[in-house]
């Protein structure tokens, strides 16, 4: 498991059961393969490291662990439309925008 707190950590069967309110499956994915120790050795790679929202959350480390890839499309469409609306503004900002003070002279 990845969190905020711990990073990934393993958590036991007794930990989940008495905090079993507390968690809840947002989507489950079918392993894609059939190199199953593999994604285990992976996961386990992992231990210990610190998540991040934007270098390794749950969407990289689940990735890594299926595919050993680590990649979250998440953070690439956010990235995306940022750069989309940057680039608008800087659009904008050099071509559109209200009267100057040059064209009101001239007009």
């Amino acid at each position: 498991m990845a969190n905020l707190e711990q990073g990934v950590s393993w958590l036991d069967e007794n930990y989940l059961r008495t905090r079993a309110d507390e968690f809840f499956f947002k989507r489950l994915r079918r392993f894609e393969g059939n190199q199953r120790q593999a994604a285990l050795r992976r996961a386990e790679s992992r231990e210990g490291d610190a998540y991040s929202l934007t270098n390794f959350n749950c969407e990289h480390f689940a990735n890594y662990v299926q595919e050993g890839v680590e990649v979250s499309q998440q953070v690439r469409n956010v990235g995306a439309g940022l750069g989309i609306g940057l680039g608008l503004l800087l659009l904008a900002a050099i071509f559109g925008g209200g009267d100057s003070d040059e064209r009101r002279r001239y007009s």
